[in-house]
């Protein structure tokens, strides 16, 4: 084999590097909201409980209840949808990886081996994870159109506090 055939093969199987690398970054921009996502459900879920408690011994009326549980009942569905949606595209992002890479090393078979029987797998490969990034990325599109909804709707149900004027009682 000479250094000509090995720099080639090097540079077949360099190639779907750089988008292995655009991956990882789409993938870690997704994992950062998904990790935020998931700290956002906590504190809700945690605020939820505190209301319970708060009216438990009253120092909550069952007005100022049930507004800050519709409020944070409605965000915690928008936020699980939310936080699903990211799931499934940061594991359909993870799958496209894995596509490249497999493809990577079918690159490596085809020309080390000479099968060239191979090379048909090699392209399979590359489309599918190109499929799979693509459809990744929707998902990603997805996400970011329900955050607009959810802040949307989190900022109106604010505004209308003040004219539902609920019964907050003082902490003694």
């Amino acid at each position: 084999m000479t250094i000509e055939i090995v720099t080639q093969i090097i540079q077949l199987i360099v190639a779907p590097t750089v988008i292995v690398t655009a991956c990882t970054l789409i993938q870690g921009g997704a994992l950062g909201r998904y990790a935020n996502i998931s700290s956002r459900i906590r504190t809700l879920t945690r605020e939820r409980a505190e209301a319970l408690e708060l009216s438990i011994y009253d120092k909550l009326s069952d007005d100022a209840l049930e507004v800050v549980l519709d409020i944070v009942d409605t965000q915690l569905i928008l936020l699980c949808r939310r936080h699903l949606l990211l799931r499934n595209a940061i594991l359909i992002i993870y799958l496209a990886i894995l596509s490249f890479l497999s493809s990577m090393m079918a690159i490596a078979l085809t020309r080390v081996f000479s099968i060239t029987a191979i090379t048909v797998a090699v392209i399979c490969l590359f489309l599918i994870g190109t499929m799979l990034l693509f459809l990744g990325v929707i998902l990603l599109y997805l996400e970011i159109k329900n955050s607009d909804r959810a802040i949307n709707f989190e900022v109106k149900q604010v505004m209308s506090l003040h004219s539902k004027s609920p019964q907050f009682y003082s902490r003694q």
